[in-house]
This record gives C-alpha cells, sequence and structure tokens, in this order.
C-alpha cells in the first residue's frame, strides 16, 4: 500500500469518526423498572410511589440546578424524562448491559428493591445501572440504600441525583462537549455530594466509591481549574 493511499484511509475515517460524533445523540432517559417487593394496593405500592415522585421532581428541576440561568447548550436537558417500567426480566448484569447498548437513548437503568422489616419503616434500595457511562467507577451498578420517608427526603433527592449527574457529565464526555460543559454536571454532582455530608448524611452503599471516581473524573477532565 503506497503512502498516499494510506493517507487517504486514515484521512477518511477521522472523517467518518467526526461525523459519527456530531450525529450523536445525547442519551434522555432515566429507564425505572418497578421494584421488586411492591405489592399492588400495599404500603409499599405507596411508598413506591413516593420514591418515584421524589425522583420524577428532582429530574424536572435538574436543568435549574445545574445551569443556574446559563443554558446555552444545554437545551437537550429539557429531554431528560423518568420512564416508568414494569418489572423487568434480566437474569444477569451481562443482560443488562446488552440491553443499554441497544438502548442508545437510555441514561442509565434503575432497578432495585422495597422492604420492610415492620411494616412502618420502609427501605428503598436502588441499583444504578450506567453501562458504558460507568466511567471510572469500578462496578457495573451503583448501589444505593434509604429509607422512604420525609427526614431522609433530601438525601434520597440528593443522593439519586448525584448519579444522575454523574452520568450526564460522562454523556457529556461521550459527546465530546468542552470541559466547560462537562463541569456543569462534575460541580453539580460535587455540590450533592456536600449537601448530603452537610446535613450528617452518610456515604453509604456505593456512594462513597462513586465520591472517589467523581474526584478522578473532575482532575481528569477539568484539571485545577474547574472548567472555567
Amino acid at each position: 500500500m503506497n503512502n498516499s493511499l494510506s493517507v487517504s484511509i486514515i484521512a477518511t475515517v477521522l472523517l467518518l469518526t467526526i461525523a459519527c460524533s456530531a450525529f450523536a445523540a445525547p442519551k434522555n432517559e432515566v429507564a425505572l423498572f418497578e421494584y421488586e417487593g411492591v405489592s399492588e394496593g400495599g404500603v409499599s405500592s405507596a411508598k413506591f410511589g413516593v420514591f418515584k415522585g421524589i425522583l420524577k421532581d428532582k429530574i424536572s428541576n435538574l436543568k435549574r440546578e445545574v445551569l443556574q440561568g446559563d443554558a446555552q447548550g444545554f437545551d437537550y436537558l429539557e429531554e431528560v424524562y423518568v420512564n416508568f417500567r414494569d418489572k423487568d426480566t434480566f437474569d444477569k448484569s451481562e443482560g443488562i448491559n446488552l440491553w443499554l447498548k441497544n438502548q442508545t437513548s437510555v441514561l442509565c437503568l434503575m432497578r432495585g428493591t422495597i422492604v420492610s422489616d415492620d411494616n412502618i419503616t420502609y427501605l428503598v434500595k436502588s441499583n444504578f445501572h450506567l453501562g458504558e457511562l460507568k466511567g471510572t467507577f469500578p462496578y457495573d451498578t451503583v448501589n444505593i440504600t434509604l429509607p422512604v420517608s420525609s427526614k431522609e427526603f433530601g438525601n434520597t433527592q440528593d443522593s439519586h441525583s448525584l448519579v444522575i449527574l454523574y452520568a450526564l457529565a460522562m454523556d457529556a464526555k461521550r459527546l465530546g462537549h468542552d470541559k466547560s460543559h462537562i463541569a456543569r454536571f462534575l460541580n453539580s454532582a460535587n455540590n450533592k455530594l456536600a449537601d448530603i455530608k452537610r446535613r450528617g448524611g452518610v456515604l453509604n452503599g456505593d456512594l462513597g466509591i462513586l465520591e472517589t471516581a467523581l474526584a478522578q473524573a473532575t482532575r481528569e477532565i477539568l484539571g485545577g481549574d474547574n472548567g472555567n
């Protein structure tokens, strides 16, 4: 193969790569499958309904929290939504990862369990599957466990928002956005961490590990200037 042909092939590959990146669409669906332990018409169903309301409310406020009035280039956040689905039939994480790979609009997949030992206090155990957006997080699943109660309302909102913001940051990186764009999500995620700690919340489950992955992503993508 002569040099001119090699250069031509390389140039074509680069152009195709740029073209594919230009047409890549943001992921905008939080796929929430019905949790195990939810019994129709029972207390667990009502508690899960409260949890869904918390999540939906947080997603609807996401753009305002991230942008703080400057919306240029972030119109796609208006399209981020929670898609409530029936119980899943996944057996293994491989099946979930394959599903995520084929569902190109899905930002993250949520499944989990709602449990109670006394039919008074209910715990929501959420499993976030991020697929290709897990970044430096070492596992396929981010696990969070919190009670469904007014006392933990803020921590429930912030902990779940934290994972979604991390996924949005990794998706912005996938789309090739500049670091000032990605910084909006990383900084908002770090603010959520600070809020949880400020109110005395514990980084339960995998949130401590996610904190490490978030810090690493912040260093690697933003360096020392926070995207400014």
